[in-house]
C-alpha cells in the first residue's frame, strides 16, 4: 500500500494536531507489518517512489 501524497499530509496534518497528552487508541483493524514498515518510511518523509525502492515494491501496487 502507498499513501498518496495529498493523504500523507492529511495525516501528519491531523497527527500533529493532537496533543501529547492525548489517549492513544488502537485501532479497530492493527496494520500488517509492511503497512507499518510504508507508514514509518512515509512519516520519515521518502516520496512513494522511494518507499518502493527501499522495500522492494512496484508504485503500481495498492
Amino acid at each position: 500500500m502507498l499513501v498518496s501524497p495529498s493523504l500523507t499530509v492529511r495525516l501528519l496534518d491531523h497527527f500533529s494536531e493532537v496533543a501529547p497528552s492525548a489517549e492513544v487508541r488502537q485501532p479497530a483493524v492493527p496494520l500488517t507489518a509492511r503497512e507499518e514498515e510504508v507508514l514509518r518510511a512515509a512519516a520519515r518523509g521518502r516520496s512513494n517512489a522511494e518507499i518502493a525502492e527501499e522495500l522492494h515494491i512496484s508504485l503500481g501496487v495498492r
